[in-house]
């Protein structure tokens, strides 16, 4: 946790305020803990905005959580980008004997 103080003309502090740091962790992806968090309080009606500023966490990710497009704990797989090559690459493979494919 990062302490930051906000000082007037004369110096004096004025109010601090303290900012979470999570070194790490990516800013859509929560803990199961703050997933079990989030929906016990939306049950309570809280809303998205107070959820998210509660768990310091972006609004949109709080809502893909509460609506379950996003599950606690998992990556979204993202698409191979070799696929789209795969099957040039077998023709030129079998095309040239002298190439090696191992």
């Amino acid at each position: 946790m990062i302490l930051l103080g906000v000082s007037n003309w004369d110096g004096s502090v004025v109010e601090s305020l303290r900012a979470q740091v999570r070194p790490g962790r990516g800013a859509w992806m929560l803990t199961r803990e703050e997933d079990v968090d989030a929906h016990a309080l939306r049950r309570q009606g809280w809303t998205i905005s107070a959820i998210a500023r509660h768990l310091g966490r972006d609004r949109k990710a709080i809502r893909a959580y509460l609506n379950g497009d996003q599950v606690p704990g998992q990556r979204r797989q993202s698409p191979d980008a070799f696929v789209p090559f795969l099957q040039y690459c077998r023709q030129r493979l079998a095309d040239d004997p002298h190439l090696w494919a191992s």
